[in-house]
């Protein structure tokens, strides 16, 4: 049928030889179509698959054609003509169609007949029409905006059948690519008019306004990336779903009809997906989008890690104490090394926003965070709290709650996803660790303090006495308002708020192993010493690469370290998951035991041999006692800017003359109060003999 239309629009011109298809389906169609609607259910299925076929043949004639163009009428206004072929164009009188027509046009009554048609309910036929609306769409983009195919479309979206889902899709990310290309060929007409001093004719609208209104469906094409509604699909169609919807948004973002800050979260959490068919095009479209703005993702980093971790845990739930598989993080370092690594800025923003994961992992933000996914945990999960049987080797986790449980698996997947990144300078992992240290060095400490209210900090204190006043004066706000209705404040909420505040020990604690676990990996694998750790300055503005990473990598040699800009392409996990397992089960077994968790955590803190800055913090205390005993003019021992002469400290250096001066002035003023003494001593011994003589 296509041949045959380019055939007359290119070559004949003579639209008879495709009147014959008009005049016997669309009548045919119509009459059915009555049939079904008087009698829902009577047509069989060799009907069904006669409508179809008409159907197709008739929509394929006007996504090539124009039929409207080649029928006799008053004015050709309001149309192009096509080009060379117009001067051979044969129109046709009205007459000729064996059809009532609705609306006034050929185009119309098909549109009206294909919104009738779908209206029938029989699925085949509806995953038919909504094929070929896409085909009479291209052609006659006026349509678009019809509320009757709007209305089409959002009902096959959301039809319980995933095959007239998938084809909702696919029409949308065709129509789309169409609208695309169109308006890449009209800007190139456009310019080339405007330099001949040439206008553009009137049409239907450009393609970039007739894309527009498609752009109120990107909500319903976000979730069908996440499949909250069709977790039952089989795999293979939610496969092909997730697929057609993320070339859908595709479209939709080159053509700058989606809000990429609502659409990079959902991108982000594909891209971790295990299947490559999903994870590969989620990462080439989450680097076009973060190729002029990284700080979109900057901005969006929590939405996006949750959106990731919902995903992980919908598709390929992750066990506890088991590194992911490599290939799930080759995305992230992609994005990370070719979009954040390159700037300072950039890369330390990366870093740190990754790492505030681990920090907030408190239950009551978590519970905020997670309250679907605590409700909707995946089926072994499940098993794990109505049974109480799960276990992971050598560690049981029956007494462990849902939040506890989502805690510990998303402390896990961030740990994962941070070890992963494709570090090739020393300041990357040297950051890593001076963030968890400057974390442990804030929580690890106060955590067993603020255990017994009787052995709290002031601090403590303090943030617990504002907390309860706060409750207590929006209580009775409260019962103020609701007064009028004889409501009150009831004795259990007062109770509640009389409760001394405890912090969640459990949540803190894992971010405290986190960063443990975090340290030991990056010191480990990237070989930093203690010192290199110590002394760390993240202002410092050297960019010193690591001596001997990914040479150890398989498949590289000595001289990898030349390429090691290309080093993203092999990734290796390198998440301590035995050490992970081997930290945590001690909080695991008493996680109903805060106080046994914090002096866990209290000894481990103390005995870690990387958490020991003394020599910056020394030679900055140093410094500062330097300045000081300078002012007040008593030398340091030790002090290089004085040296010993003749048995005293003596200046040298730049210090020598102005300390000279200062010393010369201080001589005088001694000398001149010493001859002022003097001569009050010569006066006093008299009075004192006249006093004698009259006594």
């Amino acid at each position: 049928v296509k041949c045959l239309c380019l055939t007359v629009k290119y070559v004949t011109g003579d639209l008879s030889q495709l009147l014959r298809h008009l005049n016997a389906g669309i009548p045919v169609l119509a009459h059915l179509c009555s049939l079904a609607e008087a009698k829902p259910g009577s047509l069989e299925r060799i009907q069904l698959m006669y409508m179809c076929r008409q159907v197709w043949i008739i929509a394929s004639v006007f996504e090539s054609l124009r039929i409207d163009d080649y029928l006799e009428k008053e004015s050709n206004g309001g149309h192009q003509g096509d080009g060379a072929a117009q001067g051979a164009r044969r129109l046709l009188p009205r007459a000729s169609l064996k059809f009532q027509l609705v609306g006034g046009s050929v185009a119309s009554t098909v549109a009206d007949l294909l919104v009738r048609l779908y209206a029938v309910g029989e699925e085949q036929l509806s995953a038919v029409v909504v094929l070929c609306l896409g085909f009479l769409l291209r052609s006659h983009r006026n349509f678009v905006k019809d509320r009757r195919i709007g209305a089409i479309f959002q009902n096959a979206l959301a039809d319980r059948g995933f095959g007239l889902r998938l084809k909702a899709l696919e029409m949308l990310s065709s129509l789309l690519a169409h609208f695309g290309k169109e308006a890449e060929r009209e800007t190139q007409e456009r310019s080339k008019r405007a330099n001949q001093g040439e206008g553009m004719a009137d049409g239907d609208g450009s393609a970039v306004e007739t894309a527009q209104p498609l752009a109120i469906y990107s909500d319903v094409i976000l979730e069908h990336i996440a499949m909250p509604g069709i977790a039952n699909a089989p795999d293979g169609d939610m496969l092909r779903i997730r697929i057609e919807a993320l070339a859908v948004l595709k479209h939709l973002h080159q053509q700058g009809l989606v809000n990429p800050m609502s659409v990079l979260p959902k991108i982000f959490a594909l891209s971790f997906t295990a299947n490559p068919l999903l994870a590969e095009p989620a990462s080439t479209m989450l680097k076009d989008m973060l190729d002029l703005r990284p700080t979109l993702l900057l901005n969006r980093m929590e939405e996006s890690f949750r959106a990731a971790f919902l995903g992980m845990l919908a598709n390929n739930p992750p066990q506890m104490g088991e590194a992911l598989p490599a290939q799930q993080f080759n995305p992230l370092c992609d994005v990370y090394a070719e979009r954040f690594r390159k700037q300072k800025g950039t890369r330390e923003a990366f870093i740190r926003k990754v790492l505030l994961e681990i920090f907030r992992l408190g239950a009551e933000r978590f519970q905020e965070r997670f309250a679907d996914a605590i409700k909707d945990l995946p089926p072994w999960v499940e098993k794990a709290i109505s049974e109480g049987t799960l276990e992971v080797p050598d560690v049981s986790y029956t007494e462990l709650s849902g939040l506890q449980l989502g805690q510990l698996l998303y402390a896990q997947f961030i740990c994962s996803a941070i070890s992963a990144l494709p570090f090739v300078l020393e300041a990357e992992p040297l950051l890593v660790i001076y963030e968890c240290n400057r974390h442990l060095s804030l929580h690890a400490g106060t955590l067993s303090a603020s255990l017994a209210p009787e052995e709290q900090s002031k601090e403590v204190r303090e943030v617990k006495e504002v907390k309860v006043e706060k409750e207590l004066i929006e209580a009775e706000a409260e019962a103020q308002e609701e007064a009028v209705e004889g409501q009150i404040v009831s004795k259990a909420q007062k109770d509640e708020m009389d409760k001394p505040y405890v912090p969640d020990v459990f949540g803190e604690a894992i971010s405290i192993l986190a960063c443990v676990v975090l340290k030991s990996a990056m010191r480990s694998e990237y070989g930093l010493s203690a010192e290199a750790c110590a002394q760390f300055n993240p202002r410092d503005l050297r960019q010193e690469r690591l001596k001997f990473h990914w040479t150890t990598l398989p498949g590289r040699g000595a001289n990898a370290a030349a390429s090691v800009e290309d080093a993203p392409s092999a990734i290796k996990v390198r998440f301590p998951a035995d050490e992970w397992q081997r930290l945590i089960l001690p909080v695991v077994q008493g996680s109903k035991d805060l106080t046994s968790i914090a002096e866990y955590i209290h000894n481990l803190t103390d005995g870690d041999p990387w958490d020991a800055s003394f020599g910056q913090h020394a030679a900055a205390v140093e410094r500062l006692e330097q300045k000081g005993s300078m002012k007040r003019g008593r030398p340091l021992n030790g002090n290089e800017a004085w040296t010993t002469q003749a048995g005293q400290l003596q200046p040298s250096g730049p210090l020598r003359r102005s300390a000279r001066v200062k010393a010369r002035a201080r001589a005088k003023r001694r000398r001149l109060s010493a001859e002022d003494m003097e001569e009050t001593d010569e006066d006093e011994p008299d009075v004192q003999l006249v006093d004698e003589d009259d006594d």
